[in-house]
């Protein structure tokens, strides 16, 4: 990470639900469909994110993005935290610039859904902050489904 870490929020038609919002994913072939829990909604919102290299669910949740370094229990193996970035408003959807997502992720636990990473031009980095836990991915572009 020799580059600054910037940040560009992402216009979604929903928001996450803030009390409920634990991210599902389902993929078919290289195409991840993330569905949680929307606040205004009693249906489940849906992105798909096209072309999935990788992603991750995982940490941080809300307690260790707000909390994290102040209480051992709370997990977050990443850097994303209100320490780290505080005009990072969790519950969002982000594109994140100046990460070397080919080395990996943010988090532990990723899938590794294609290696055309490798060569990997015309990718772009999402992170999405959950209740329950927060989604990220590296893909070529993303839709609403």
């Amino acid at each position: 990470m020799d580059s600054k870490i910037t940040f560009q929020k992402q216009n979604i038609p929903f928001e996450a639900e803030p009390n409920i919002a634990e991210p599902h994913v389902e993929i078919s072939d290289d195409n991840v469909t993330l569905s949680f829990a929307t606040k205004n909604s009693a249906n489940d919102a849906e992105l798909i994110f096209i072309e999935t290299l990788m992603y991750r669910i995982g940490s941080p949740n809300d307690e260790g993005f707000y909390g994290f370094g102040s209480d051992p229990r709370i997990k977050n193996d990443t850097i994303y935290s209100r320490q780290n970035f505080p005009t990072l408003e969790f519950g969002n959807f982000y594109q994140v610039n100046g990460v070397d997502w080919k080395e990996n992720l943010l988090g532990k636990g990723t899938q590794v859904l294609d290696e055309k990473y490798k060569e990997g031009e015309g990718f772009s980095h999402y992170v999405f902050f959950m209740k329950d836990g927060t989604f990220e991915c590296v893909a070529k572009s993303w839709n609403v489904k």
